[in-house]
């Protein structure tokens, strides 16, 4: 059997010590490359648009919850109404309601007086048409002359 010397034994070990300290370290950088490397899909929130957590961690879905818990006991609560004899829709307001009722009655409304007779004949109304077209028309020509006059001027520019 051979036997070490113990400063040579201490050597022997830290040698193996050092080795595996190495290992793990080029494990450990391997590990911190491959993290690094993959792609980091950050998602945002379908709940409240956040990309600050996940879906799971949402602080809005509690609050939904809790909404629609109240919207079902609601409507676990309603009651429909009694008299309705007709549907949902009625309402015993409008027993009296003229424009309910069966009965034959006198009409309410009035007829429209008939177009009373003005003096102002077909030729006066043809004669101001005219004149307020004619109007249109001189201005329209004078905001053309204006509008060629400033664009020729724009091209000597």
């Amino acid at each position: 059997m051979y036997t070490l010397k113990e400063d040579d034994d201490m050597k022997a070990k830290l040698a193996a010590m050092t080795r595996r300290l190495e290992e793990l370290e080029l494990k450990r950088i391997h590990e911190v490359q491959a993290v690094a490397e993959a792609p980091l899909q950050v998602k945002l929130c379908p709940n409240c648009q956040s990309y600050e957590h996940l879906v799971e961690e949402c602080p809005a879905i509690s609050v939904e919850r809790e909404m629609f818990r109240d919207q079902a006991n609601v409507v676990g609560q309603f009651k429909p109404n009694n008299n309705a004899s007709y549907g949902n829709t009625y309402n015993s307001s409008w027993r009296n309601h003229p424009n309910f009722s069966w009965k034959a009655r006198a009409t309410q409304y009035q007829q429209p007086d008939p177009p009373s007779q003005q003096s102002s004949s077909l030729e006066q109304v043809i004669a101001n048409l005219s004149k307020v077209v004619g109007d249109f028309v001189g201005n329209q020509e004078a905001t053309n002359a204006q509008s060629i006059k400033e664009l020729t001027e724009w091209r000597v520019l």
